[in-house]
């Protein structure tokens, strides 16, 4: 997987990788104890969450759902969500978008 150069983004590294699709993907890895963006929503894009290690819990619709190494959730566009790492070992994801405009 081709990763662009990390960034700190409140709290979190993330890691652009390169698609040549109408996708985007991110590779993210978020500390212990760390809080994700207050909730919200993307009105024309689809989020997929697929957690590579550690857990993550992800709140879609007032419902939280803890995710484990393997595990993955998708976001309808419009659905209101958040997520955050409430364990003590740091968790590594991906999100992926698609339409990928949510990157550029």
């Amino acid at each position: 997987m081709a990763t662009k150069e990390a960034r700190w983004v409140i709290g979190h590294r993330v890691s652009p990788v390169e698609t040549d699709s109408d996708y985007a993907i991110l590779q993210i890895v978020t500390p212990p104890q760390t809080p994700g963006p207050p909730p919200h929503f993307h009105d024309l894009e689809t989020e997929l969450f697929l957690i590579l290690s550690g857990e993550m819990e992800v709140i879609c619709d007032g419902r939280t759902q803890t995710l484990k190494a393997g595990e993955s959730v998708v976001i309808p566009r419009g659905s209101v969500h958040t997520f955050r790492n409430a364990t003590d070992k740091e968790v590594t994801w991906i999100t992926a978008f698609s339409p990928s405009r949510f990157t550029q």
